[in-house]
């Protein structure tokens, strides 16, 4: 399976995975062919969504075990990628933190333009 992969403000590249590969097979390919740390990309995946356009689709970080086509993603996929922001209290500077399970509303507010922005609906921040 071959996709289309956009770094939301960087470059345009290519990536092949296995046609039965899974979503952390695609995130190692990824992150080595971008030079970008695992576990913070977060992926948005464009699916066609009929005569109006296209839709995009988060991919959550829970579905990194399952299937690329259980997620939606196809032969000629187009992904946007993004970073989850960097958790100023880690001391080496390379960790994140989870946004809904430690109250930090700065990286849930973040998330929640990048889904603005990209047409999907918001979720609820608690």
């Amino acid at each position: 399976m071959r996709l289309t992969v956009e770094i939301f403000t960087g470059p345009l590249f290519h990536v092949e995975v296995d046609d039965g590969g899974k979503v952390s097979d695609l995130k190692k390919e990824i992150a080595a062919q971008a030079e970008l740390p695992y576990e913070r990309l977060i992926l948005v995946l464009d699916v066609p969504a009929g005569d109006d356009g296209s839709e995009r689709r988060l991919i959550e970080e829970a579905k990194d075990g399952a299937p690329l086509a259980d997620v939606g993603a196809y032969d000629g996929a187009h992904m946007y990628i993004f970073l989850k922001p960097l958790d100023p209290a880690d001391e080496d500077g390379s960790g994140y933190s989870n946004p809904f399970s430690d109250g930090n509303h700065d990286q849930a507010m973040l998330l929640a333009t990048i889904r603005g922005e990209l047409g999907i609906p918001p979720f609820e921040l608690k």
